[in-house]
């Protein structure tokens, strides 16, 4: 699955990104659109490898950094937008939260099978 998202990296293919996470992990993309509005597409897309449990040399690798302080700034970033203490919890950790409460209000939803 991996492989097949290293091409996502380029901008035309964003919108299919965010709908094939959006499907896979309950509406997460259409959640962190709706609850932290000043998310870009790109914090968007780092979100959306994270779901997918891209690890930081993937993601180096993917974003094309050969410093991984390049990646640590856009990580940074990303958590400073949503409001996160870094010495409180991960970005893995709060994406995998959010992934949780999403899954269970889906399996709570009537129509859910």
């Amino acid at each position: 699955f991996k492989k097949l998202l290293v091409k996502t990296a380029h901008k035309e293919e964003c919108g299919e990104l965010h709908e094939v996470v959006n499907s896979k992990y309950y509406g997460v993309v259409d959640y962190l659109c709706d609850t932290y509005p000043d998310l870009n597409d790109d914090d968007i897309n780092l979100c959306c490898m994270i779901c997918f449990g891209f690890n930081n040399n993937e993601l180096a690798i993917l974003y094309g950094y050969t410093n991984f302080n390049s990646l640590f700034n856009k990580r940074h970033r990303l958590r400073r937008k949503l409001g996160l203490n870094p010495r409180q919890i991960t970005l893995e950790t709060f994406i995998k939260g959010i992934l949780e409460n999403l899954k269970n209000k889906e399996d709570k939803t009537p129509n859910h099978k």
